[in-house]
């Protein structure tokens, strides 16, 4: 694509936060001009992350997060459905790609911060974490990192479109 500043827009991450897309990308086509491009990046949880050393004793704390996230109008599978939402939009020329992000390719410190004990103090005083739940995460995250060769990969997937003329 040939990407002029104003003949593309993109959302990346916050599709699975609407609790109503098509309608919010409906109005991305309508109020956009013609020929503009528009590019959609999430997550689709089921396609990974990818850890090496696995980490299965957080899984139960991700499990929560989904549900609750899900409750709220939310949707960590919405990656399977972004083409079918622009096409319903109105977007054509439309494509679906695979995002691959992994560690041997930036480094463990692009993918895995530091762990920051004062932000999960914040999110536990949010309601967002328990402290066994943050004790657990960071047993898991310290397990992972003395790893000899720890590993991540993360998976998104970017589907786009083009409004008609």
């Amino acid at each position: 694509w040939p990407l002029a500043a104003s003949s593309f827009a993109s959302a990346r991450l916050r599709v699975q936060h609407l609790p109503a897309p098509g309608g919010d990308v409906k109005e991305i086509l309508r109020v956009r001009k013609p020929c503009v491009k528009l590019g959609i990046t999430d997550v689709d949880d089921e396609l990974g992350p990818v850890n090496d050393p696995p980490m299965p004793e957080v899984e139960p704390i991700n499990e929560r997060f989904r549900k609750e996230h899900e409750a709220k109008g939310g949707n960590r599978k919405i990656g399977r459905k972004l083409w079918r939402i622009l096409a319903a939009a109105g977007f054509r020329n439309l494509d679906l790609e695979a995002i691959l992000t992994h560690t041997d390719a930036l480094g463990i410190e692009a993918l895995v911060p530091p762990w920051d004990a004062e932000e999960m103090s914040t999110m536990v005083d949010a309601g967002l974490f328990s402290t066994d739940e943050v004790d657990i995460m960071y047993a898991a995250h310290e397990k992972f990192m003395r790893a000899e060769y720890p590993y991540l990969l993360i998976a998104t997937l970017m589907a786009y479109g083009e409004k008609p003329k």
